[in-house]
């Protein structure tokens, strides 16, 4: 029991469920919209006057949603500028950070402890009595797994090209700006496809080709397309045959449904069809997959000693794929290696104190 301002008791649950209730309410307060932080304060403050002590005050200090988008490392000037005026706009509630952002706020807090090694493929790991070569020029007593869903490779265009096609047939524009005047074929339907197709119609002329009449991607991006008089959409399409002929693509297209090909010509085309994710090269280590994924214990142990993985590859029961997920199993790894390299510690070790 527990004594309360009058001078009654109160059974110890009852008060732990007040508290809980209380606790509750402060958290939906919190996450409520922000009109203004000293407001806000002030309401908290008024609101849990008599449950919270006297000595304590409420202080809103990020207010903010944060939302991590995709890649930015290879946008053009135009997009970063674009970027850069949503990111003022809104920055009163959102804080919008990219991938490349990401990594470089993690990277700066590991250049002076931490040795970071890119360009580098791992083709082979072996296990010693007491850890691991790899590639017989590191030796590490354990080893993390975090390649996420594995090595994106773009879906190629499904014909038969000889070198001098291939070098017309992109999966990435990075300088939109040299291939302008042209004409460029888009082969896709889904948001990269039109994402691409919207861009590159700023410098060129553009055919976006799909193998249906519905696209996959966001129906405003559709009619945007179609509102360009540079721009024709040719839809339902598959292409069927690529030639050089007197310095031009020429791609024959079936109509789905008919047997009449159609022949049309572009400068250089860019293929849109989505990448595939790889994790099987982890076989030849001698690590257990399921589909493409590592399974796991508890504790991120693959089925190997020593061994452990985090983030997309691995695979339990229940798990979604979330980046803050992946970061908590990074921890839980990095736990569990600090307790078999140093058993006779008692203490929970935590990533965030090593």
């Amino acid at each position: 029991e527990e004594s309360s301002t009058d001078g009654r008791t109160r059974p110890a649950r009852r008060v732990r469920a007040e508290r809980h209730r209380h606790q509750l309410r402060l958290q939906l307060s919190l996450f409520r919209p922000l009109d203004g932080r000293r407001g806000v304060e002030d309401d908290l403050n008024k609101q849990f006057a008599k449950v919270k002590p006297a000595d304590y005050t409420f202080k809103v200090v990020n207010p903010k949603t944060l939302i991590i988008m995709g890649r930015t490392n290879d946008y053009s000037s135009e997009q970063i500028e674009d970027l850069e005026i949503i990111r003022r706009k809104y920055k009163n509630v959102i804080d919008i950070i990219s991938y490349d952002d990401l990594i470089q706020r993690l990277t700066a807090n590991l250049e002076n402890e931490t040795e970071i090694v890119t360009n580098h493929k791992v083709e082979n790991i072996v296990k010693n009595a007491d850890g691991f070569t790899i590639d017989d020029s590191v030796f590490a007593r354990s080893i993390i797994i975090a390649t996420g869903a594995g090595a994106f490779k773009p879906k190629e265009l499904p014909l038969k090209m000889n070198d001098d096609i291939k070098k017309r047939v992109h999966y990435f524009i990075k300088d939109p700006k040299k291939i302008a005047n042209q004409t460029i074929g888009v082969f896709g339907g889904g948001d990269s496809a039109l994402d691409l197709a919207l861009e590159l119609a700023n410098y060129a002329d553009i055919k976006l080709i799909h193998r249906r009449d519905q696209f996959r991607g966001l129906e405003s991006n559709v009619q945007k397309l179609k509102s360009l008089k540079n721009v024709e959409i040719l839809t339902p399409y598959l292409p069927k045959d690529i030639q050089l002929i007197d310095n031009k693509l020429d791609i024959s297209l079936k109509e789905m449904g008919d047997t009449q090909l159609r022949h049309e010509q572009f400068d250089q085309i860019v293929v849109a069809y989505g990448f595939r994710a790889n994790n099987r090269f982890v076989k030849k280590w001698g690590i257990d997959l399921k589909g493409t994924n590592i399974p796991v214990d508890r504790a991120m142990k693959t089925n190997i000693d020593g061994i452990y993985a985090a983030g997309d590859v691995v695979s339990y029961s229940g798990r979604v794929p979330l980046i803050a997920l992946g970061f908590g199993e990074a921890q839980i790894a990095i736990t569990s290696i600090m307790r078999n390299l140093f058993p006779e510690k008692t203490l929970t070790i935590h990533s965030t104190s090593i």
